[in-house]
């Protein structure tokens, strides 16, 4: 499973979340867990493409410690005015060491962290994405789960 499974699914969604988390709407947050089991937030760029979301971060990184142990991460996009629009990710990561992969990632970015050899690239797989904005004080919400397939 990758990204494309929400893209396939929920394309409309995909969409907006490589939009939310493109560099030009601020840094991201990125949520792991830490080797005591607590929880740690991290800003991140993420690196943005055409088909999906990746994170590039240092290989010494304790971002990449925290996902080595334990692969579950939520990403939550900053707020955005005017309607404070704001999308949430959640699914496992996992490091890319495919040379081609990478190549193409690093070609088709739009947006966010440069991929070089110092950085890990992370594929991410989402399993629950919430999308949210605010119209006249109230939300709209969409929200997207695996299991929710064939209905996004």
């Amino acid at each position: 499973m990758s990204w494309d499974l929400l893209a396939d699914d929920a394309p409309e969604l995909a969409a907006r979340a490589r939009r939310l988390f493109a560099e030009t709407h601020g840094y991201a947050f990125l949520a792991t867990i830490s080797a005591d089991g607590s929880p740690r937030v991290h800003s991140v760029a993420p690196l943005v493409t055409p088909s999906a979301v990746h994170l590039a971060v240092r290989w010494d990184s304790p971002k990449l410690r925290d996902l080595h142990a334990v692969p579950r991460f939520a990403l939550h996009s900053s707020v955005h005015p005017p309607d404070d629009e704001e999308l949430a990710v959640r699914g496992t990561a996992v490091v890319t060491s495919d040379d081609q992969v990478r190549r193409a990632v690093a070609e088709e970015r739009v947006s966010g962290a440069e991929l070089d050899d110092s950085m890990a690239l992370l594929a991410l797989t989402p399993e629950w994405v919430s999308w949210r904005v605010w119209h006249d004080g109230h939300p709209r919400r969409v929200l997207w789960r695996t299991g929710d397939l064939g209905r996004g």
